[in-house]
């Protein structure tokens, strides 16, 4: 049964057990456009109806989606999230759909070959307001990121040049107490120290200081590091600038794909310089 409602096509299709005389499956479809597409919509409803019997020739889909998180769904029901390596599908075509909140959805119909291996590579498009809102907080990490490293070479750089000064000023009175240098110039040990006491006690206060900035340095590295680690790339979405819903032709990753053959697969990889 083929009806139309102003602008949208409906589609009834149904399977009906003639001998027991009940309906077995049932199956609707609606659209838009031109009658031209009358057709194609037919064929995709006469797989539909019919799909159980088709799962005696069942094939898979393997899905290569460019976002981690995304809705996947096939004929209107969702299957999983990506990433998701495969699914077993009877054969025909489906209704396959790509979703995640802040990017453009991706839909296809794609045909699954009797006891065959199909590819799904979905490269999802991002909305403008999400590429502006995750680029302002990827940019944010990445600048405190920046500045942390440069604490950190500071306060090590810091640490480094206090140790070298009293290494140079100060460690030569310090060793002459400890090695008892002090007998050779006919003074005693509480001589010595009182003659050198200020510089004594401001050697143990300078280490204490260059061993302070040391270790500060070194948290405020590891903070820098881990920014680093977990921040996103700034420029992750940047070719994605100006780009509509309907003009991702060849926005395909510059990872690498996986063609499915018979008994086995070739894989390919890549690289964007």
């Amino acid at each position: 049964d083929v009806g139309k409602v102003g602008e949208k096509y409906l589609i009834n299709l149904q399977r009906i057990d003639i001998r027991n005389a009940k309906v077995v499956k049932r199956v609707e479809r609606q659209f838009e456009g031109s009658p031209s597409k009358l057709l194609d919509e037919m064929r995709l409803a006469a797989h539909q109806v019919v799909e159980d019997v088709l799962k005696s020739a069942s094939g898979q889909l393997l899905f290569s989606v460019s976002e981690e998180g995304a809705d996947i769904s096939v004929d209107g029901g969702v299957v999983g999230t990506s990433p998701m390596k495969r699914i077993e599908l009877p054969a025909g075509p489906h209704d396959v759909r790509v979703a995640k909140k802040g990017f453009v959805a991706w839909a296809r119909t794609v045909k699954v070959k009797p006891h065959g291996t199909e590819m799904v590579e979905v490269t999802m498009i991002p909305s403008a307001a999400f590429i502006e809102g995750y680029e302002d907080e990827a940019v944010g990490m990445r600048r405190w990121a920046w500045i942390s490293a440069a604490a950190a070479v500071a306060l090590e750089g810091a640490a480094l040049g206090l140790r070298i000064f009293t290494w140079q000023k100060y460690d030569p009175i310090v060793d002459d107490y400890n090695n008892e240098v002090y007998l050779q110039q006919g003074l005693s040990q509480e001589e010595y120290y009182d003659r050198h006491k200020d510089d004594i006690e401001l050697a143990d206060k300078l280490d204490y200081a260059a061993l302070g900035l040391g270790i500060t340095g070194a948290v405020v590295c590891a903070v820098s590091l881990y920014l680093f680690i977990e921040g996103e790339d700034p420029d992750r979405y940047e070719r994605f600038h100006g780009v509509t819903e309907g003009s991702s032709a060849g926005l395909l990753p510059d990872s690498g794909g996986f063609q499915p053959v018979p008994g086995g697969g070739t894989v390919t990889i890549g690289w964007g310089f």
